[in-house]
């Protein structure tokens, strides 16, 4: 796994540039406030993945969190919705992270000739993986899961 996670002080201004010259904003759809905003980045690939912030259980109306993040392949941005659960406790040594990932929205103009739907999958749980030990330590964390939607990549 390559991506690794960059707090607030190592993102470099050109990381942000480049990320903000994709299009990708907040949730809100408001710049992202420099120096206050981690990211993980696969620095060797030019991916980066970035969260854009999250609706709580009130604004849903579903009664859950969903948080937002953007993945950026080259200059592809990918955005996902995304429930994180967990289950059991640290001290206990059973505790398990799950995201479920509800909708991925793909762009436009991306086909999965150049890279298959598996070969997504595995860069995002990556991703994910590695937004998951920025909070925990991997022997902290038993089990962890990163579902996609059934269909996605049909």
């Amino acid at each position: 796994m390559a991506f690794k996670h960059l707090s607030s002080r190592q993102v470099t201004d050109a990381q942000w540039d480049h990320v903000e010259s994709l299009g990708v904003k907040t949730v809100f759809d408001d710049d992202f406030p420099r120096g206050v905003r981690d990211m993980i980045v696969d620095e060797e690939r030019g991916f980066y993945f970035v969260s854009r912030g999250m609706y709580g259980p009130n604004m849903t109306g579903t009664g859950k969190s969903i948080y937002f993040y953007a993945l950026c392949l080259d200059d592809n941005v990918f955005y996902f919705d995304v429930e994180e659960n967990y289950k059991g406790k640290v001290r206990e040594n059973n505790f398990e992270v799950h995201w479920n990932i509800e909708r991925v929205k793909v762009p436009d103009n991306w086909s999965f000739d150049s890279l298959s739907v598996d070969e997504f999958k595995q860069i995002a749980t990556e991703a994910f993986t590695a937004e998951t030990y920025d909070c925990y330590a991997p022997n902290m964390v038993k089990v962890l899961t990163v579902d996609f939607p059934e269909n996605f990549g049909e």
